[in-house]
């Protein structure tokens, strides 16, 4: 991911998506019509860029043998750090896998991520051994991995299929000569049912080359002796925790960066929502950006903080009247 899109890359920087859900644009159209589409296209044409270097796909004819073809779609995010600052807008072109059919297009889909708490375990070692604590994540990481089966999919909107360009308007005038090709995946592609499965074990295969064991105790946790010094890695998707000395956590970021395209992000900072602070003394994991940004959703940033919610003894009574759904949905995120 580079980091000239929107100001310069910082350290713990987090994909927080859902922050301006309602802001986002949810097509190509509503993104041209935005007064950041400068911004957006930029991402889109960096998105086409790591297509082109992965050789995501191969242009072929839309025979009649060809049983199944999935749609594709842009996903419009920011990310931003710690503190809030919006640091990079992103855009993600995504398959629409709810369209593939199970025993043609995929088998298993199962893919394991490290549980939370065993995050904290590792965190609390970290702190009583007085480890260094750092993090990485990989530039598009399910473009790592090859498909076992055959699969197609329709052209990435609001982009010309031959050139890779991004376009500016929708006359759709370059789809006339190109409406009998459609994309022969060659690798997974987001939204793909098996595409996290199919990174993680790419991911897996190349630790374990490494001299890399997987733990019992969770799946997504890994540990190995690089320079005589034992490193511990947690993987969550995309995301790294590596934690050990600082000389063998350096070479291990080599290691890794040999065969994965990567951002080192030095010491972790922010890491899946939450805040963590490594000290000398002590290690504390908070979660105050996330709860502010909560608040100001919710209209509640002005609130005054009370011991508990609601005064002691008091028992709300059930209505009997219908709830409205939206209303219910919306109560139900900000209890959630």
């Amino acid at each position: 991911m580079a980091t000239d899109e929107q100001g310069s890359e910082e350290h713990g920087v987090a994909f927080m998506a859902q922050f301006t859900a309602d802001d986002l644009p949810v097509t190509v159209g509503q993104a041209r019509k935005s007064p950041n589409w400068p911004q957006w296209k930029q991402a889109m044409e960096k998105e086409m860029r790591s297509h082109k270097v992965n050789h995501t796909w191969d242009l072929t004819e839309h025979t009649k043998d060809i049983r199944n073809v999935i749609g594709t779609r842009w996903v419009f995010a920011v990310k931003y750090d710690s503190t809030g600052k919006l640091v990079r807008y992103k855009a993600r072109l995504v398959a629409q896998g709810f369209s593939q059919i199970q025993g043609i297009d995929f088998e298993d889909t199962y893919a394991p991520v490290v549980r939370y708490d065993s995050l904290r375990i590792l965190l609390r070692v970290a702190a009583a051994r007085k480890l260094d604590v750092h993090q990485m994540d990989f530039d598009t990481a399910y473009l790592n991995s090859s498909l076992t089966e055959e699969i197609y999919a329709k052209h990435p909107p609001g982009v010309n299929i031959l050139t890779g360009d991004v376009n500016d308007d929708d006359d759709g005038s370059h789809q006339a000569i190109t409406t009998s090709l459609i994309l022969k995946l060659c690798k997974t592609l987001y939204g793909l049912k098996q595409s996290g499965r199919e990174w993680f074990g790419t991911l897996r295969e190349s630790l374990q080359r490494h001299g890399f064991q997987q733990l019992n105790f969770d799946p997504c946790v890994f540990a190995g002796d690089v320079e005589g010094q034992q490193i511990i890695i947690a993987v969550y998707v995309d995301d790294l925790l590596l934690i050990g000395e600082l000389p063998a956590i350096a070479h291990t970021k080599k290691l890794i960066s040999e065969s994965f395209e990567c951002k080192d992000l030095g010491p972790v900072k922010y890491l899946l929502g939450l805040e963590i602070n490594v000290g000398k003394e002590a290690t504390t994991i908070t979660q105050l950006a996330y709860a502010e940004r909560v608040l100001e959703r919710f209209g509640m940033e002005n609130s005054n903080p009370r011991h508990t919610p609601v005064d002691a003894g008091t028992f709300p009574h059930r209505s009997n009247s219908p709830t409205d759904p939206e209303h219910a949905r919306t109560n139900q995120q900000l209890v959630g």
